[in-house]
């Protein structure tokens, strides 16, 4: 007797790794007291000292993560930073992880920097630029955002000074939905055509959890988020000027293409029988 067997094997995707910055890269080392190095960076202001600095620090002062980190101040009125790097080539799907932790935590909250993605070339500090967006504020809160308008994503997530932060953005400016592995190894989430889903430790325990999501804001200055286009070409953190009050230290910055699966998959036959 015999019987047929149909076996559907699915395709697999190989993300790829396309900016990895631990700032203590044995083949390309940092060096505390200065500006960090990366491809395609963009500093403001290129200083480490003052009320507004970006700055290497050693492993004792990094609380972001272990070995080196970097520290980035925010605390004048006149002006803002900003750290960003260049994605480059451009993509359409990404993954962004980081880590922070926060340096100050007693202002009054009207104040933040920008963790955020924007098109090739643009500034994350101005809001027409931002595609997605964590807002880090200087009272111990941090939230996220999407939406055209954009609009906050959940509630303000508490922070405390010195603990240790990590988030990870996804981010689809494809004109379909595609499908992604979470930072907890779980594959098939989908998310839908130009949005972005969120996930951070809020360190309570739970580990890396999803925040929530929504369709990718802003978008104009760009002029290619709907487009189904590779208009994801930069992620960093900025302010405004206006800002006051901000520390934060960052670390492990990583920027991964969402690859789709190779292909429909293959059907395999097998005969069955005694």
């Amino acid at each position: 007797m015999l019987a047929v067997l149909l076996v559907a094997l699915s395709g697999y995707s190989q993300d790829t790794t396309l900016l990895d910055l631990t700032f203590d890269n044995p083949s390309n080392p940092d060096t505390v007291g200065n500006l960090p190095l990366g491809l395609g960076a963009a500093m403001s202001p290129g200083t480490t000292e003052g009320n507004n600095r970006i700055v290497v620090i050693d492993s004792l002062a990094n609380k972001a993560g272990t070995g080196l980190g970097v520290e980035i101040v925010d605390d004048d009125t006149l002006s803002g930073t900003r750290m960003e790097y260049e994605i480059s080539p451009s993509q359409s799907a990404i993954r962004w992880d980081f880590s922070f932790s926060p340096g100050r935590v007693d202002g009054p909250g009207a104040s933040y920097f920008n963790a955020a993605v924007t098109g090739p070339g643009l500034s994350t500090s101005s809001s027409a630029n931002r595609f997605a967006t964590l807002r880090l504020y200087e009272n111990g809160t941090v939230r996220f955002q999407a939406g055209a308008a954009p609009g906050a994503i959940g509630a303000y997530i508490p922070v405390v000074k010195g603990g240790l932060y990590r988030v990870s953005f996804f981010v689809n400016d494809k004109a379909e939905p595609i499908a992604y592995t979470d930072p907890n190894g779980v594959a098939g989430n989908l998310l839908p055509a130009d949005s972005v889903d969120y996930w951070m430790d809020a360190a309570d325990g739970n580990g890396i959890v999803y925040i929530g999501g929504g369709q990718i804001q802003g978008g104009g200055a760009a002029g290619s988020i709907s487009e189904g286009t590779n208009g994801l070409g930069r992620v960093g953190f900025g302010s405004t000027s206006g800002a006051i009050g901000l520390n934060y230290i960052v670390d492990d910055i990583k920027i991964t293409k969402i690859v789709p699966p190779a292909g429909p998959g293959t059907l395999s036959l097998y005969l069955l029988g005694e």
